[in-house]
């Protein structure tokens, strides 16, 4: 009789240490799976805020050729039309800006390094625009100051890339 009940209490405590052991793979594997699903959605929400900055600078570029051929305040013409290309300008730039604090939002939320997290919000927060008024002397002193701007907040753009791609690889 000792030997059946010695029996079944093995069994019993072998069929109990393989629920646990199976329980413990599950979890796992949930972790694992959740842990890779977190980390595609941030490297989408990163190529996203990438494209759409390289949009920016783009734009910013483009906004600053268009600030360099100002026309002179006595061509009432010519003026009408360039402000009209600075509202396109505009209207683009708050497009991108509305669409780049959601994913900078976003990514604030999923990111658990929170200086990358900080850095993608400043540097959507850095994004330059000018509207150049004033003379020639002042368009142009505004101009070299936003050609500064373009160029830091290149280099900003890149700092938070090489610090992306050292975490998540290439």
């Amino acid at each position: 009789m000792a030997d059946w009940v010695r029996s079944i209490s093995l069994v019993t405590f072998g069929a109990l240490l393989t629920l646990v052991t199976q329980y413990i793979t599950h979890r796992r594997s949930v972790e694992e799976t959740r842990k890779k699903f977190f980390r595609e959605k941030l490297v989408d929400l990163y190529s996203e805020i990438a494209a759409l900055i390289a949009i920016d600078i783009d734009d910013a570029e483009s906004q600053r050729a268009q600030g360099i051929n100002t026309p002179p305040p006595e061509e009432k013409e010519n003026r009408a039309e360039w402000a009209n290309r600075w509202m396109k300008f505009w209207k683009q730039r708050r497009k991108t800006q509305r669409s780049l604090y959601s994913l900078s939002f976003q990514v604030r939320l999923l990111e658990q390094e929170k200086q990358i997290a900080s850095d993608i919000r400043q540097l959507v927060k850095n994004s330059p625009f000018v509207i150049p008024l004033g003379d020639y002397d002042e368009v142009s002193d505004t101009l070299a100051d936003f050609e500064k701007k373009i160029i830091g907040y290149e280099k900003q753009f890149h700092d938070v890339c090489d610090k992306v791609l050292a975490k998540y690889g290439a």
